[in-house]
């Protein structure tokens, strides 16, 4: 936020800066305070900031800011967690290192300039995949694939965990990422959820509708994505991932920690060989993730799991746990592929 206040176009009668807040205990609740006080202290008390609340009076909120707010945000939303998909799959195979990334950024920006513009932004999603598709790759060599799970802001933010999916790759892995799309489908699944406890129909009614509104605009995107991203290119509604889960955690716990490991889950289904959660020091439910992740560890034959917490603080030897890391993960990617070769034509498919 500071940078862009720095920045030679910054106009503080025109700007704003968005974000979103929590009820609970959780630390995130308080990071738009802070913001306000940072935008105070650098003497731009008036520029705004738009903070939306996730619980019950959402669609109040956001009303606020025009009809189409919500619908345009949540395809953008859509829209760049499949790109960041189709990066992920492409960027460990690159040729030229650094190809995907250039790529990715411009069309970034380009796709940026078509939604300001109230340009067609889905027409313009299908050039991205192409470009993105294009960028050459070597597949000459299987990676291993290591899934993340975690604190929602900390595995999607990567400054806030140093770089991991980045560092993971450098050692011979590819990873995936849980999209951003899990956790605004994960609110407005407990938004609807409470109105239905607290029998009020109408604004039950009015969430039903934006569902609907969001399936379809999630089919949409998919659709334009469809044969780019290979590995679990479309999402489970979000029942279906409670459900995943409840083996591990009942999905009366609210928050994050029954979604990752109903990913973990996932991950082990699609063939993964490691998982990794990663939360802000002290994150209680994320304590509560790594606890269960030895019982998913021992549930899925040995499967290599990593539980990092991150404080601001770059560790010396963390490097050096990821690249063993890495190096388990791809014995136990080797010895699936032993295993599952060594059965007998006919046979019955070997376990993990």
């Amino acid at each position: 936020m500071v940078k862009e206040t720095q920045a030679p176009d910054f106009d503080p009668d025109r700007a704003a800066f968005f974000m979103v807040q929590a009820n609970g205990p959780c630390r995130f609740g308080q990071y738009h305070k802070f913001h306000r006080m940072v935008l105070d202290d650098l003497g731009l008390d008036r520029v705004p900031l738009v903070v939306l609340d996730q619980e019950e009076d959402f669609s109040e909120h956001i009303a606020v800011l025009g009809s189409d707010i919500r619908r345009v945000s949540w395809e953008m939303i859509l829209i760049v967690d499949g790109m960041q998909k189709v990066v992920r799959e492409i960027r460990p195979y690159e040729v030229n290192r650094g190809e995907t990334d250039e790529v990715y950024h411009q069309c970034l920006d380009e796709l940026a300039q078509v939604v300001t513009d109230r340009g067609d932004y889905m027409r313009k999603t299908a050039e991205v995949r192409g470009r993105l598709l294009a960028v050459p790759v070597d597949r000459s060599e299987e990676r291993p694939m290591i899934g993340v799970v975690g604190e929602i802001y900390v595995r999607s933010h990567r400054f806030a965990n140093n770089f991991l999916v980045r560092k993971l790759e450098k050692f011979g892995a590819q990873v995936m990422l849980p999209p951003f799309q899990e956790w605004v489908n994960y609110i407005a699944h407990e938004r609807r959820e409470a109105y239905w406890n607290d029998r009020r129909p109408w604004p039950l009614a009015r969430e039903w509708a934006s569902e609907l509104m969001a399936r379809r605009s999630e089919r949409r995107v998919a659709d334009i994505f469809d044969g780019a991203i290979t590995r679990m290119p479309r999402e489970q509604h979000t029942g279906d991932v409670l459900r995943l889960g409840s083996p591990y955690l009942d999905p009366s716990v609210k928050g994050e920690a029954v979604l990752s490991m109903a990913r973990a889950e996932e991950y082990a289904e699609h063939g993964f060989s490691g998982v990794v959660n990663v939360v802000p020091f002290g994150c209680m439910p994320g304590a509560m993730v790594d606890s269960l992740l030895e019982k998913f560890h021992r549930q899925h034959h040995g499967i290599p799991v990593l539980k990092l917490a991150f404080d601001g603080v770059e560790q010396a030897s963390e490097e050096a746990v990821l690249e063993a890391f890495v190096h388990q993960a791809r014995q136990y990617m080797e010895g699936w592929r032993k295993a599952t070769e060594a059965v007998p034509l006919g046979g019955k498919q070997a376990s993990k």
